[in-house]
């Protein structure tokens, strides 16, 4: 679908390095505010939230901390989010993996993913990091993305490494079809196992 509305989020000045807290805060009052006068009059909430290479680690801890938080999470994201990170050095930030792992863990059930896509071009390698939520098929859109973008990029490999689940939502009332090992035909493996 075509995107309708881009919202830029600009890192605060002079975080990098700081460990002053009040700095932190109030980096995240004035992200948090900025995304909810962007939001305020629309019904609209947050379906795709980007964070592209340039963003530091600081940044990625501050929308960590917007994100996870549940009253965040109801007002600011649409209940079937995706939030994506690239990273050109796949060795020390790992940070990125762990920034979108934090967010599965938040979301805790299924259908909630996260993903890693590897690109290879150039004697390069950069890794697109992808968390889905509420998407009922995660394996087969990712694959589909997947062969949609080595199209549209012939002269570099694409190749989805990784995708990670939330867990399963327990059933209270799971009664399953059990089998007995007598319910199925074992001649064929005796006969295979007899011929060795």
């Amino acid at each position: 679908s075509d995107v309708k509305n881009v919202i830029p989020i600009y890192e605060c000045l002079g975080l990098e390095g700081s460990s002053e807290i009040e700095n932190f805060i109030a980096c995240e009052v004035k992200i948090l505010s900025d995304l909810k006068k962007s939001l305020q009059g629309s019904s609209s909430k947050l379906h795709l939230l980007v964070l592209d290479g340039s963003a530091s680690y600081v940044m990625h801890q501050i929308l960590n901390s917007i994100a996870v938080s549940d009253i965040n999470q109801g007002s600011l994201f649409h209940y079937h989010s995706i939030i994506v990170t690239w990273s050109s050095d796949l060795t020390t930030e790992t940070w990125r993996r762990e920034f979108l792992d934090r967010l599965r863990k938040t979301v805790e059930y299924d259908p909630a993913v996260r993903a890693e896509i590897v690109f290879q071009a150039g004697g390069k390698s950069y890794e697109m990091g992808i968390f889905s939520s509420d998407n009922e098929n995660p394996s087969y859109d990712l694959e589909k993305f997947e062969r949609r973008v080595q199209d549209r990029l012939p002269g570099a490999n694409v190749e989805l490494r990784n995708i990670h689940g939330a867990l399963y939502r327990f059933i209270d009332d799971y009664n399953p079809t059990e089998f007995k090992q007598e319910d199925y035909d074992s001649a064929p493996g005796r006969e295979q196992y007899a011929k060795q």
